[in-house]
């Protein structure tokens, strides 16, 4: 049966990973048995983009999306109508239980399409990369949305999730609030997928030095180089 190893091999384009020998990986649960779970922290309308889609598709994956902004989790759970074995967290993941401000980019014609549904609780950095991205009056584009919130901890007590082969963070930039929560957990996720190239450098290092004091071993991934991949080994 095919691993996770496998399943990180060939669920991305040739060139994906830096170094293709991933050696050591702890566990090694066949990612096309339907008991493999994951978590998708920032899940936005399960299409976009989505580097898991597939595969939650193809093998009948069971796992947990979270989604906090209303239209892009209604999305979500319609694009996912026929799978049974989902949930659907309708929440944020910070440091804290409560209510929060986040900025969501409109859905319009006239952004490159990856901004659409883009959210994060940073106005400033969403405005950043809008004009890095030639969208002139970018703050036309912004809307304010108030999201329930909850942490890592209480979203794995809440959703009963112990054993998490694979945990995927898309959270424009708030990916570090996230990791450093996983000490939190009495069982660390197998793998984690998360983005970094919002994360400021000294920032990126920093996590990168607390996933390792955990076990992790970390490596660039995606083009051109835009995510990390730590895994338990």
């Amino acid at each position: 049966m095919k691993t996770l190893k496998d399943l990180i091999f060939e669920s991305f384009p040739e060139g994906f990973f830096t170094n293709k020998k991933i050696k050591h990986l702890k566990y090694s649960k066949p990612f096309n048995s339907s008991s493999f779970t994951f978590v998708q922290i920032g899940a936005n309308d399960g299409k976009l983009m989505d580097p898991i889609r597939k595969y939650i598709l193809q093998y009948n994956w069971q796992g947990v999306f979270v989604e906090p902004v209303p239209t892009y989790f209604k999305l979500l759970k319609q694009n996912y109508k026929d799978q049974k074995r989902l949930r659907f967290a309708n929440y944020a993941v910070t440091r804290k239980n409560s209510v929060e401000i986040l900025y969501v980019v409109k859905s319009s014609n006239n952004i490159p399409l990856k901004f659409n549904g883009m959210s994060t609780f940073s106005r400033e950095q969403l405005i950043e990369q809008l004009k890095k991205a030639k969208v002139r009056s970018p703050e036309n584009y912004l809307r304010e949305v108030k999201v329930q919130s909850l942490t890592l901890k209480n979203l794995f007590t809440k959703y009963k999730l112990q054993h998490v082969n694979l945990m995927v963070i898309d959270v424009e930039g708030y990916e570090p609030a996230i990791l450093k929560q996983i000490k939190d957990l009495q069982h660390y996720p197998e793998v984690i997928l998360f983005e970094h190239h919002w994360i400021p450098k000294v920032k990126r290092l920093e996590i990168k030095q607390e996933l390792k004091r955990l076990g992790y071993k970390i490596q660039n991934a995606g083009f051109p180089w835009i995510d990390s991949l730590a895994y338990l080994y």
